[in-house]
């Protein structure tokens, strides 16, 4: 018996390996084009990207939140004059919410991007105590589809 169950396995193998098989599409070349502070990145190391519904490309660095048209970078920056300025310079995480506002979370809380003004709100944590969220460091910024940020 297990010899017939062998053989059995090795025939339809061996007729399967006969069949011709259809070939895998021709890929297309992959094109990577690195982009540098020289280039108007305001850091060459990033935290996070992400592709808003409008095709710009946020790119959240150590050094401030850039935004690239696939031209070119516009770089926001904290300015403790600016309380209209993203809330920190290291941005950790990005988010887009139903109504098209890019939500930047920070090491210092979180921001929401007006593109009608082009400014910031900031949100901070407020702690109940103060061994509640000593500090306001956001790691993570998740936007889902029911507008719930």
């Amino acid at each position: 018996m297990k010899t017939s169950v062998f053989f059995l396995g090795l025939t339809l193998l061996l007729a399967r390996s006969g069949v011709p098989q259809t070939p895998a599409p021709p890929t297309k070349p992959f094109f990577f084009k690195h982009f540098t502070t020289k280039n108007g990145l305001s850091y060459n190391l990033i935290n996070c990207l992400f592709e808003d519904r409008e095709g710009y490309v946020w790119v959240g660095t150590f050094n401030g939140l850039n935004r690239f048209d696939g031209t070119r970078f516009v770089s926001f920056k904290y300015d403790r004059n600016d309380p209209h300025s993203v809330a920190h310079n290291n941005i950790t995480d990005l988010c887009e919410d139903r109504a098209g506002n890019i939500w930047v979370a920070t090491f210092y809380g979180v921001s929401r991007y007006v593109k009608a003004q082009n400014t910031f709100v900031n949100y901070l944590l407020e702690p109940q105590s103060k061994d509640v969220f000593r500090d306001n460091v956001v790691n993570n910024i998740l936007c889902d589809r029911n507008g719930t940020v």
